[in-house]
């Protein structure tokens, strides 16, 4: 699935207008764009850079180049953090689909170079499998993340549940 619970989608944006849009949004995970999308409709200056580790997602028909300023073609879990500066990171619905090891890895890294992220993984046993639509193998969730366990495991703050996912935040 290329795409986010529209409530989770909807709580966060309305997360970030309630603490200031950002001049400039990484979106990890990118799927359909729909992060990119939004941004764009609230101000078509934000700069939105995006990154997908499935190809067969970036389509014509989809209008990534009006959605997004850049987009990288690779994997969360091995990617070269220091080629993006941007004010906000958003992690929709993404960690979930690496181990659990590979998602604290992932949050690590991201602390290191960002002031400001926001994740948001489902928190009630979300089970999702590969996309047999598009191909994609990477859609299915390999780990199911608890609030307390996200908190501990990776010292984000959790904020609050947004439809079936949990945002949390480092800032």
């Amino acid at each position: 699935m290329c795409t986010s619970d529209p409530a989770a989608k909807n709580g966060l944006i309305e997360y970030v207008k309630e603490c200031g849009i950002p001049n400039s949004v990484f979106d990890i995970g990118m799927g359909n764009g729909g992060y990119g999308n939004i941004f764009k409709s609230i101000d078509p200056n934000i700069k939105v850079i995006g990154l997908e580790i499935f190809a067969g997602y970036i389509r014509d028909d989809w209008g990534y180049s009006k959605l997004y300023d850049k987009v990288y073609i690779a994997d969360m879990c091995n990617f070269d953090y220091t080629q993006v500066q941007v004010d906000l990171v958003i992690a929709g619905d993404v960690i979930e689909h690496v181990e659990k090891a590979q998602g604290i890895e992932v949050i690590d890294e991201l602390k290191k170079h960002y002031k400001w992220i926001l994740v948001a993984v489902p928190i009630n046993n979300f089970i999702q499998g590969p996309d047999n639509q598009y191909g994609n193998i990477h859609e299915e969730h390999k780990h199911h993340w608890s609030p307390d366990e996200m908190v501990e495991a990776t010292g984000l703050k959790y904020i609050k549940q947004i439809g079936v996912c949990g945002l949390f935040e480092w800032k």
